[in-house]
């Protein structure tokens, strides 16, 4: 089964983004698995105390007051998370599945095509 791995904003919006994809896809008749790999709470708890304070919920957004029932009246810009952070959630998921060693041999037949060339 596909997996989408989505990075949004912890934000009224950003939250409904995922699923607005998930709608759209069983729309196509496309069942895949989504894993939220930013921004996450855990991640916005782990930022420092000066990124942790975010930004406020914007109240003209429709969504904002389940969101502001469910986290608070705080939310975050994915932005806040260094890109190295978000690399390295997406490699810790991509191992689970890859085969390393056939993802290892078409990497040797790349270079080898690439020192061709």
């Amino acid at each position: 089964m596909p997996r989408v791995y989505l990075v949004s904003d912890h934000d009224p919006s950003g939250l409904d983004l995922q699923r607005s994809w998930e709608e759209a896809l069983r729309n196509f008749c496309v069942a895949a698995i989504f894993v939220r790999i930013g921004l996450t709470r855990e991640q916005v708890n782990g930022l420092s105390p000066r990124l942790r304070q975010g930004i406020e919920v914007k109240p003209s957004d429709s969504r904002a007051a389940k969101y502001v029932e469910q986290y608070g009246n705080r939310c975050w810009e994915a932005d806040v998370l260094p890109a190295s952070d978000i690399q390295a959630a997406l490699d810790r998921y991509v191992r689970v599945w890859l085969d390393a060693k056939k993802w290892a041999r078409r990497a040797a037949e790349i270079e080898k095509a690439r020192a061709l060339l």
